[in-house]
């Protein structure tokens, strides 16, 4: 009969594999990690493609971007008118006017003679 090869010499001894699996927790925290990097991978790809191709979905135009801004403008105006009012009404002075109330002229000090 003949010798069968061993690889390594006639003196070697057999090379056995056995596959040995993950537990379960480390297989299905894999799994969970490999789909999160994928769908994030997806949201990230589907964002650039609408950026590039100007895919808008529901950006409000210039014109409406205008609209806002001009009504936005005439609220603040009527909230500064009824604050000027306020003030009017209690007699302070208004922003950048000189107050009514004037204060007294400082006394001089006397020097102190050795």
């Amino acid at each position: 009969m003949a010798k069968k090869w061993q690889g390594r010499g006639a003196s070697a001894p057999a090379t056995v594999l056995v596959e040995q699996k993950a537990p379960l927790f480390k297989r299905i925290a894999a799994i969970a990690i490999a789909l999160v990097l994928g769908g994030v991978l997806v949201v990230w790809g589907v964002d650039l493609g609408q950026r590039i191709f100007g895919a808008s979905q529901g950006a409000p135009t210039a014109q409406q971007q205008l609209e806002l801004v001009q009504a936005e403008l005439l609220q603040v105006s009527a909230e500064r008118d009824a604050l000027l009012a306020i003030v009017k009404q209690a007699g302070l002075p208004l922003p950048g006017e000189e107050a009514k109330t004037v204060a007294p002229e400082p006394k001089p000090v006397q020097e102190i003679k050795p």
